[in-house]
C-alpha cells in the first residue's frame, strides 16, 4: 500500500529490536535451552548465499509492512537497521546470518509475533489523522483504535500476565471494548508511541521467560508458548482487520478525488 504522507512515517530504525531468548532460570537454576547472553557456545552458521540472503531480506522486510524495494541488502548490514537485522543475524557475532525459516522454536516464535507487530505497527503510516478515527463498521473499530487495542493486548499479556503487575498498575481499561475508545488526545504519534512502548517491554519482559513457563489465565493454565502463539493469531487477525480498513479508506480517497479532481 502506498503510504498517505512522510509525516511521522516510521524508519526503519524505529521500531523495537525484536525479542531474543536471554538466560531464563527456574527456582534460581538457569532453565533448559536458556541462552547465556554472555556466551553463545553455537557453531557459527554458513552465511546464505548471496541471492537466497537478498530473497530473505526483502521477503521479511514486506512481512514486517515496508513497500517493496525499501529494505536494502546494504541496509541490512548496518546496526541501523534492528528490524531485520535480528531475522537475518545470529543473536551473537558468531552466527552471521539467521533464517527465520529454519530457526529454534523460540527464536521463531519470537519473529513470528514480531513480525505481526510490524504489521499492524505499519497500519498508522498509510493514513491520516482523520482517516484513523473513520468508523466504517458498526463496531467500535477504526484503524487508530485497532492500534490502541493491539497494545492493550500487549500490557494484558505481558505486562499484566507475564510481568506480574496488576491491571490498575499498567492502567488498563476494565473492558475489551474500552481499549478500542479513541480520547481526544490520542493521535497517530502518540498512539504508535504507546504500541512501540507496550511493544518493547513485551521483549523484555518474555525473552527472560522459558516456553515451558506456567502462567494463568482466569483459573486455566497456559504455557508462555501458548502465550506467543496466541499472540501471532490474534496480531496477525487485527493486521488484516487494519489492512481492509485502509485499503477502503483509500477508496474513499480516490473517489473524492475523481469527484473533485
Amino acid at each position: 500500500m502506498g503510504a498517505a504522507g512522510t509525516a511521522g512515517k516510521s524508519s526503519l530504525s524505529d521500531i523495537p529490536i525484536l525479542c531474543r531468548p536471554r538466560s531464563a532460570h527456574v527456582n534460581g537454576a538457569p532453565s533448559p535451552g536458556a541462552l547465556d547472553p554472555g556466551r553463545d557456545e553455537r557453531p557459527p552458521r554458513e552465511p546464505l548465499p548471496d541471492s537466497s540472503f537478498d530473497r530473505l531480506v526483502e521477503a521479511v522486510g514486506i512481512a514486517a509492512g515496508f513497500p517493496q524495494g525499501m529494505v536494502s541488502r546494504a541496509e541490512c548490514e548496518l546496526e541501523e537497521c534492528p528490524v531485520l537485522a535480528k531475522y537475518v543475524r545470529g543473536p551473537s557475532p558468531s552466527v552471521s546470518h539467521m533464517d527465520i525459516f529454519t530457526a529454534g522454536e523460540s527464536e521463531m516464535l519470537h519473529a513470528l509475533v514480531d513480525e505481526q507487530r510490524a504489521a499492524v505497527a505499519a497500519l498508522l503510516d498509510e493514513v491520516t489523522e482523520e482517516e484513523a478515527r473513520v468508523r466504517l463498521v458498526p463496531s467500535l473499530t477504526t484503524v487508530l483504535g485497532l492500534v490502541k487495542h493491539v497494545t492493550f493486548v500487549e500490557q494484558v499479556w505481558f505486562d499484566h500476565r507475564i510481568g506480574g503487575r496488576t491491571r490498575m498498575e499498567v492502567g488498563l481499561p476494565e473492558t475489551v471494548d474500552e481499549s478500542f475508545v479513541l480520547e481526544p488526545q490520542d493521535t497517530l504519534e502518540s498512539v504508535r508511541s504507546s504500541h512501540r512502548a507496550a511493544w518493547a517491554r513485551s521483549c523484555e519482559l518474555a525473552a527472560a521467560c522459558d516456553l515451558d513457563r506456567l502462567l494463568d489465565w482466569r483459573g486455566t493454565p497456559v504455557t508462555v508458548r501458548w502465550v506467543l502463539m496466541h499472540m501471532v493469531r490474534e496480531l496477525a487477525r487485527h493486521a488484516g482487520h487494519g489492512d481492509i480498513l485502509v485499503e477502503q479508506l483509500h477508496a474513499r480517497r480516490d473517489s473524492w478525488s475523481r469527484r473533485h479532481g
